[in-house]
């Protein structure tokens, strides 16, 4: 299996290099690829030792399209088979080999106002940050969206999403699973577009789910997800303000955890990282209670402390960005996080520094 691996991932990178796009009348086959360098830093860490590390993460994937409605899509990404949320490896280990492994393969068929796709893919409900749905986890199951425009005036649309996703599977496709739903308007406001969405996540526990590493802690989480982001130019700059707030609506099972179920995050963020040359300033503050979340499918950004995955909940702080893009294609992004816990006294930093490169 290893060898097999490895013989796809070779394959892949050198169709990568070669950067071409293989057409026959309306058939297409489109390759595509992106790595990421990473600086890391953790310090204030309570309890822990300061920490540096150098990662990196590949990733390779194609779109096959036959015709308007049909598309088939996959992709291979570097990182731990058991870890959903980060496609990243850390230099070292003595020179040895990493791993590489399937992070998307999917069938999509378009239709008039809307899609629906099968397999594994990208989260495909609105949302404008990562504290409730990390965007290295994919969902696996069905996925079906459907559209609607100038339903609430000129350049308005409302788009209505749901899904049925299997988490584990124990000879019964949908024991622990997850439904979701949301609806998200989209409207024009003078110069401003401002966007707003609820939706609906049920995940439904099973016990003995040992493949997702305490995905559920036990219990259903029934969780309540909404966000509003408006988007305007201050000057000829871009401008995004944001809020999202989400509640669990299922009672807890660990004590001392019973009212720890809500979650909001407000983030702004001046320019934009579309040409040569552009910057992009942003500011996130999130408060995050113990069971607002699902901790292994929400982000892992924040800080060290977990044990196999990040925790990704109980916690609020801060998270500070500032990004400029060199080329095309090509990024450089800072990020500093300050956090600590709710419901504890355990306290962190973290510095990243990426850089992004896409074929």
């Amino acid at each position: 299996m290893r060898t097999l691996s490895t013989m796809i991932a070779v394959f892949a990178m050198l169709i990568l290099l070669s950067g071409r796009v293989f057409s026959q009348g309306t058939e297409t086959l489109k390759f595509s690829g992106d790595l990421r360098l990473r600086y890391e830093k953790d310090f204030s860490v309570t309890a822990k030792d300061d920490r540096d590390r150098a990662r990196y993460r590949f990733r390779f994937g194609l779109v096959h399209k036959r015709g308007e409605h049909i598309e088939v899509g996959a992709r291979l990404a570097t990182g731990s088979p058991t870890d959903q949320q980060s496609p990243h490896q850390t230099f070292g280990d003595d020179f040895g080999k990493k791993n590489i492994h399937m992070d998307k393969a999917y069938f999509k068929y378009k239709f008039e106002n809307g899609w629906f796709w099968v397999g594994k893919n990208g989260f495909p409900f609105w949302k404008q940050n990562e504290m409730f749905w990390d965007d290295d986890v994919n969902p696996e199951g069905v996925s079906v969206s459907y559209t609607t425009k100038e339903i609430a005036g000129e350049g308005s649309k409302l788009t209505f999403t749901g899904g049925q996703y299997i988490i584990d599977d124990f000879n019964d496709l949908f024991k622990s699973s997850l439904s979701a739903a949301q609806a998200a308007l989209s409207v024009k406001a003078g110069a401003a577009t401002i966007t707003a969405a609820g939706g609906i996540f049920l995940f439904n526990n099973n016990a003995a789910d040992s493949v997702s590493y305490n995905t559920l802690a036990g219990m259903d989480h029934n969780i309540f997800v909404a966000g509003v982001q408006a988007k305007f130019k201050a000057g000829n700059l871009p401008v995004k303000i944001g809020a999202d707030f989400m509640k669990n609506l299922e009672d807890p099972l660990v004590t001392g955890f019973e009212d720890q179920t809500k979650g909001f995050v407000v983030q702004a963020a001046l320019g934009q990282l579309k040409s040569p040359g552009d910057w992009l300033l942003a500011a996130y503050y999130a408060k995050i209670e113990r069971f607002a979340v699902v901790p292994n499918f929400a982000q892992d950004d924040w800080w060290r402390f977990g044990s196999g995955h990040t925790d990704s909940s109980d916690l609020q702080g801060f998270e500070l960005r500032a990004a400029y893009q060199p080329a095309q294609k090509m990024n450089l992004v800072a990020r500093l996080y300050i956090a600590e816990m709710i419901e504890g006294s355990k306290e962190a930093k973290r510095f990243r520094l990426d850089f992004n490169i896409k074929y």
